[in-house]
């Protein structure tokens, strides 16, 4: 039987709001992209629980209802959503339908479509799917799990198939690291990874959960065949992985947005926290990563090298804390440590994805010169 106290741990409060900063950037976006052929957008929250918690803070139903209708006050011309919830817990979808049906009825002009479902996740989120199959309709999938198996490789694939999709996949470490030795388990692991990767994992002690969310990530990449991946741990008092949140995307735009998201949660300067200490960062490298991390990051990978600014964001996007370049990069510029095939004279245009830039070492200061006539 589910528990019916529903009380929202820091962890997964600082996992809203990421959740909520990223809605309101992937709706205006795709609201104001020039020559769209959309007229809505889509979201499907696949493990919706109750909407709502004990103390009357809104659960991820409520965040994204709340979020379209804000950004839809605000900018009125912003596609209408389409959402879907879905639970499988019975008193869970009762309480969901009610607290869903409340929103609407607060705001029945922004919200356009909700619907609840009392169901599988993987079969609700696959009729989701197959029901605009043909069409590009931006569609954000929010697969959050309480576990680790019933948000398949397969289901992640599916999704990441189409045009304009992404998903936020949560993946329980906590539950997955004590069983898997348990033979039983099996299939639920090889589900989650979509193949027998995991058994990498058995007996392993130090470094497991590290490891375990390389293989995943991997997987990702390998299995589902997401472009990009953006993960992130939520840890416990003690610094213990809880689980982690991996952001699936086919867009290095959606990487970006997903990183600032993230960074403003952290208060962009590592100021974050853990369970139990407010103290603690959130993103730990975040708290030390600046323009001179960067500086060095693009030397070590590029330095003598000819590449466009298009690889140059990717890069940053993909194999570094960072999602602003173009300022670090000005300022590199004045230090001599980028030359670019740009004729004419005046900072270049470091947003220009194909400005063809080479880094270099900064160069020493001149010598100082010794005077012909020193004073006595």
């Amino acid at each position: 039987m589910p528990k019916s106290k529903w009380i929202a741990p820091p962890h997964t409060i600082a996992k809203h709001q990421i959740y909520a900063g990223y809605l309101t950037k992937w709706h205006l976006i795709f609201s104001r992209a020039k020559y769209r052929s959309w007229d809505r957008l889509r979201i499907c929250d696949a493990f919706a629980g109750v909407g709502e918690y004990d103390d009357g803070r809104p659960g991820s139903p409520i965040i994204a209802m709340q979020t379209n209708a804000e950004n839809r006050r605000s900018n009125p011309s912003a596609c209408p959503v389409e959402f879907l919830f879905v639970e499988d817990e019975q008193e869970y979808y009762i309480r969901l339908k009610q607290n869903v049906e409340s929103e609407q009825q607060k705001r029945p002009s922004a919200i356009w479509s909700c619907e609840v479902r009392y169901g599988d996740a993987e079969t609700e989120s696959r009729q989701f799917l197959a029901a605009n199959k043909g069409t590009v309709t931006p569609t954000l999938f929010f697969l959050d799990q309480y576990g680790y198996s019933k948000a398949p490789m397969k289901l992640i694939r599916d999704v990441m198939q189409h045009e304009k999709h992404e998903a936020l996949v949560y993946v329980n470490w906590k539950r997955m690291k004590p069983y898997f030795t348990d033979e039983t388990k099996a299939d639920a692991y090889t589900r989650a990874f979509g193949c027998d990767a995991w058994r990498k994992l058995i007996g392993k002690r130090s470094g497991a959960a590290a490891e375990a969310e390389r293989l995943y990530k991997q997987c990702l990449r390998e299995r589902a065949g997401v472009s990009y991946v953006l993960d992130f741990p939520m840890r416990d008092k003690n610094g213990q992985v809880i689980y982690w949140l991996f952001f699936c995307t086919n867009s290095t735009k959606g990487l970006a947005e997903m990183k600032k998201a993230m960074w403003e949660v952290d208060s962009g300067d590592g100021s974050g926290f853990r369970d139990g200490d407010e103290n603690q960062p959130l993103f730990p490298n975040l708290e030390t990563f600046g323009e001179d991390e960067l500086a060095s990051e693009l030397l070590a990978r590029f330095q003598d090298e000819w590449v466009t600014m298009a690889k140059v964001e990717e890069f940053v996007l993909t194999e570094t804390p960072a999602y602003k370049y173009a300022e670090a990069l000005g300022r590199m510029w004045k230090r001599k440590m980028v030359e670019t095939k740009e004729a004419g004279k005046g900072r270049p245009k470091f947003t220009d994805p194909n400005l063809g830039v080479r880094f270099k070492p900064e160069p020493p200061p001149p010598l100082k010169q010794p005077e012909l006539f020193p004073l006595s």
